[in-house]
């Protein structure tokens, strides 16, 4: 005979106490300096030492920089200096991030750490997340106006907000968290682990916007600061995960990126990649073009600047099978392009970014392979891109190919680090 259980609403649970989480005794933040010394050129190195109780929270984790603009003879920018930052200022300063777990590396990007930061933060977050993106100096530029780079008096409204933060020579600070994918999954990790990183700075020319001729503005950071927040379980977690671990490995799922670039030759009309990702099939896809000069860093061009170069053709094919089933086909000269633009939805709802503005410099194409993220299986198959466009490319042309990987990071009882 079957029993059928009753389920109540919590508005209706009235003579029942709320549930307490009573697994973690403690929760802080403790900051960590580099460990060399901070100058233009090198990167800041930070080493968080392990924890004989605490549990690193990465999700939870942040960096922390100071800095300031000056000219190239070194003094401070005065009130109507024409620089400013590119948007998401905080990201855009290194190049690369580095990061190992008990010496095993765990993040290895390249030089893309910027646009993947960028994408993330663009396609993931909304109006209703305005400190998380204040705290990082991310102010939307205007759509149709991310290349001018008229600080004070030009139509890029983003451009000059941020400027405003910088101005006579203040000292800005900024803190957010680090876009590593194992970062930003929410499980904690196991105590006895060190972590190392390695932040590479970006160039000048790509961090600051300024429509002078004669640029040589520059960057300087005065103090960072990682903090890391760490929480300490209770005795009995500590003694039963410790016992756990004598027969099984402690398993950390997340979605891994894999960043491609290309560039395609002013004057061409198409581009093709195969084998995209030497037989791995991502879960998904994410294609931007971007001004080859803009992404090497340019003063007067924005590197975030992602155009629709009268594209119209996207197509990802599987095994000769599309992703979508049609490709998209988007006509940017006649502003017909609604299928590519609610590919932003794949996220979220609320994508700040209008129909409007899509063209005017945010054309992401969201390709999707697979609904379901399975970390169980590694999907292999032959990849290809197909890009097409309308008229001759007018300059040159870099694209971005940022896919993702379900992936499992294992850890034993002597803390070894194992990625599969």
């Amino acid at each position: 005979m079957n029993h059928l259980e009753e389920n109540h609403e919590d508005e209706l649970s009235l003579f029942s106490p709320p549930p307490a989480n009573t697994g973690i005794q403690r929760r802080e933040w403790i900051e960590f300096r580099p460990t060399n010394q901070i100058s233009a050129d090198a990167p800041l190195d930070f080493s968080i030492p392990p924890q004989s109780a605490a549990y690193m929270d990465l999700k939870r984790s942040s960096l922390k920089v100071k800095l300031r603009l000056l000219k190239a003879d070194g003094t401070s920018v005065a009130k109507d200096t024409n620089v400013a930052l590119v948007n998401l200022s905080l990201q855009a300063l290194f190049s690369e991030v580095e990061c190992s777990l008990q010496q095993t590396p765990v993040a290895q990007m390249g030089s893309n750490y910027p646009f993947k930061a960028y994408i993330d933060t663009l396609l993931e977050t909304g109006a209703s997340d305005k400190v998380l993106l204040d705290s990082q100096l991310f102010k939307r530029d205007t759509a149709g106006h991310l290349d001018d780079a008229n600080v004070q008096g030009g139509a890029n409204q983003g451009l000059y907000r941020r400027s405003l933060y910088t101005r006579e020579g203040r000292i800005l600070e900024m803190e957010g968290p680090l876009h590593l994918d194992v970062f930003r999954q929410h499980r904690l990790l196991l105590n006895g682990i060190p972590l190392t990183l390695k932040l590479w700075p970006s160039k000048n020319a790509f961090r600051l916007m300024s429509s002078d001729d004669d640029a040589a503005y520059r960057v300087q950071i005065l103090d960072a600061a990682f903090k890391v927040c760490l929480q300490t379980p209770n005795a009995g977690v500590l003694m039963a995960h410790s016992k756990l671990l004598g027969d099984a490995t402690a398993m950390y799922p997340f979605v891994t990126s894999h960043f491609k670039t290309a560039s395609v030759s002013k004057g061409e009309y198409g581009f093709i990649e195969n084998n995209l990702f030497q037989g791995d099939v991502p879960s998904q896809l994410i294609v931007a073009l971007v001004s080859s000069e803009a992404f090497s860093g340019s003063y007067k061009r924005s590197p975030f600047n992602f155009q629709g170069f009268d594209c119209n053709f996207v197509g990802l094919y599987v095994d000769g099978q599309s992703y979508p089933s049609q490709p998209l086909q988007p006509n940017f000269a006649g502003r017909n392009y609604v299928d590519a633009y609610r590919t932003l939805a794949t996220f979220r709802d609320d994508v700040d970014v209008s129909l409007l503005d899509y063209a005017g410099g945010f054309a992401l194409f969201v390709l999707n392979v697979d609904d379901r993220v399975d970390f169980n299986a590694k999907r292999r198959g032959d990849c290809r891109l197909v890009i097409k466009f309308g008229t001759p490319l007018p300059e040159s042309v870099t694209v971005l190919m940022y896919g993702k990987f379900p992936k499992v990071m294992h850890v034993d009882q002597s803390r070894r680090v194992l990625l599969q």
